[in-house]
């Protein structure tokens, strides 16, 4: 049987996903197909565009906040090797260096783990959502391709700190770690941003 004779019989969720997967592979003749056979509402949109919309959003929402993360990791990491350089000039042993600079050099490594730590929540909670929704989470690369972003999460597994690691650097500075970004809660609010924009 030819699954492209079902198309009038999609219900809208399924039906959004198809589209998002089609659009993925840059499948223009299924994408019309999808929309061709979908039932019109009486503003003449079809059933499934407040969805489509929302999904966008909350997609577009995901990636600001990715490239928001990643720039604030690249600044960290910039300060943190001035930083580090500095203490090398300051003199030749750790002993040697003035209590206030070596403060100012785990400051920057708190900041650098906590961006990191945000950035591998960012990615399962968009996985989460993606679940959730029904749709693929190639779907984010239509926003562009951010070769940085892509190596940056390809090394988190290796260069993330843990959450206690994280909670103990950021009391250290004064910081209430009880309300760290989860992969959770992250997923919750595009969740519940994705419930207002569908409404």
């Amino acid at each position: 049987m030819n699954v492209a004779n079902l198309y009038d019989r999609l219900n809208e969720q399924v039906r959004v996903s198809a589209l998002l997967l089609a659009l993925v592979r840059g499948d223009d003749l299924d994408m019309q197909r999808l929309n061709a056979t979908a039932p019109q509402r009486s503003e003449r949109r079809w059933h499934h565009h407040d969805r489509v919309q929302a999904v966008w959003n909350v997609s577009a929402t995901a990636w600001v906040e990715q490239l928001t993360t990643l720039a604030n990791l690249w600044h960290a990491q910039a300060r943190l090797a001035r930083v580090t350089d500095k203490t090398k000039a300051d003199g030749e042993s750790p002993d040697a260096v003035s209590d206030a600079l070596a403060r100012e050099v785990r400051l920057w490594r708190a900041f650098v783990n906590v961006c990191c730590w945000k950035l591998s929540q960012h990615q399962a909670a968009w996985r989460i959502v993606c679940e959730r929704l029904g749709i693929a989470p190639e779907f984010l690369n239509e926003f562009g391709d951010c070769i940085a972003l892509k190596l940056t999460e390809a090394r988190l597994a290796d260069n993330r700190a843990t959450a206690e690691t994280v909670r103990q650097e950021l009391s250290e500075f004064g910081e209430l770690a009880g309300e760290m970004a989860t992969a959770d809660s992250i997923a919750a609010g595009w969740l519940d941003l994705f419930t207002k924009l569908e409404a």
